[in-house]
């Protein structure tokens, strides 16, 4: 929570159009709760099917509830394959998987989404942004496969780096300018791999 609420007043960022929780681990949503009082939130984006896997999850049902106290008026919305957002006139996310309703939070059902930024406005993204959550290997190949992307300008490294999080020939398959990896210092994991 402080270090949410940190980098948020780091950043001067006074409000949040969206949130998007990428699946019910704790390090991907433990903290919204922490967002009420201190930002106004537009609404909370979870996986399509996110709210009935829920239901039988007592810590994720208390993360539906927070993700509701969080959002202005409540709004949390399920987003599948093909949502698109709109921030402004710059700004599209696009939300390539998971391809269906989940069944349950894991990391495979992971919300991974595209973003979009077209800074002239001519339709044509000026830079592109992948944001993989924890979602592993075999569902980043099939978001390529599925896309026939082949080129992004920052790639969200996929579960902190971790081992299982990239294919050996992904970097071959996929023209990446920056790659960027979320993880702790010297957490317990030995992230990255």
């Amino acid at each position: 929570d402080t270090a949410l609420v940190s980098a948020l007043a780091r950043n001067s960022t006074t409000s949040l159009d969206a949130v998007v929780l990428t699946h019910f681990d704790n390090d991907h949503c433990g903290a919204i709760d922490a967002l009420r009082n201190v930002v106004p939130v537009g609404c909370v984006l979870m996986s399509e099917g996110s709210l009935l896997a829920a239901d039988d999850d007592a810590s994720a049902t208390a993360t539906v509830e927070d993700a509701r106290m969080a959002a202005s008026g409540g709004d949390v919305r399920e987003v599948g394959d093909g949502t698109r957002i709109r921030v402004g006139p710059h700004i599209e996310l696009i939300v390539l998987w998971p391809e269906e309703p989940i069944g349950e939070s894991s990391n495979e059902n992971s919300i991974v989404t595209l973003l979009c930024y077209d800074g002239d406005e001519d339709g044509t993204a000026d830079a592109t942004a992948l944001l993989t959550g924890d979602a592993e290997a075999q569902v980043i190949e099939e978001v390529l496969e599925a896309t026939g992307m082949t080129a992004v300008d920052i790639l969200k490294v996929p579960h902190h780096g971790s081992r299982p999080s990239l294919a050996e020939g992904l970097l071959d398959d996929l023209t990446v300018r920056t790659a960027v990896i979320s993880v702790g210092a010297d957490n317990r994991y030995g992230h990255p791999k």
